[in-house]
């Protein structure tokens, strides 16, 4: 069956206009841009982060804010916020000595022990300190942590008492 030279150009510019509609429509809204491409993991950038301020997926927290260092006869008294960096048994619960004027570390004292479930993420078991205060009548820091667990530190012997 033919068909004749108008239907086929009516038919040839109602296809030309359907495109230019088409084309103008994609171009009044063009599609988002692809999502940028990873330079670095998560992994990676937690490992650039302190660890007491890096969120990260999955059961994790945003850490602690942490306690302010204490500064006595020369000395400043601060808590260790990720041990691991330190090669230290536990990534919490340590307290340091410092040298005031020189930064250079005199003592690492455990205060606490941190439990440590291999099956868990590390930042999601830390117990940070939530208080520390010098008690310099009795010449201790008194510290308390985020699970309510109290203890004084002797300055002079670095001995620890757990106080409940």
């Amino acid at each position: 069956m033919a068909t004749s030279p108008l239907f086929q150009w009516r038919a040839g510019f109602q296809i030309g206009v359907l495109a230019l509609l088409v084309a103008s429509v994609a171009h009044a809204h063009p599609a988002p841009p692809p999502a940028p491409k990873l330079l670095m993991s998560e992994k990676d950038v937690s490992a650039m982060l302190p660890s007491d301020s890096t969120p990260t997926l999955g059961q994790s927290r945003v850490g602690q804010a942490p306690t302010q260092p204490i500064l006595f006869e020369g000395r400043k008294y601060e808590q260790i916020t990720n041990g691991a960096a330190l090669e230290l048994d536990q990534r919490t619960g340590y307290l340091a000595v410092f040298d005031a004027e020189t930064g250079t570390r005199q003592a690492l004292i455990k205060v606490y022990v941190v439990p440590f479930d291999p099956t868990l993420e590390a930042d999601v078991q830390d117990i940070f300190f939530t208080t520390m205060v010098l008690d310099d009548s009795t010449r201790r820091i008194l510290i308390e942590n985020e699970r309510g667990a109290s203890f004084a530190v002797d300055l002079d012997t670095h001995a620890v008492q757990a106080l409940n």
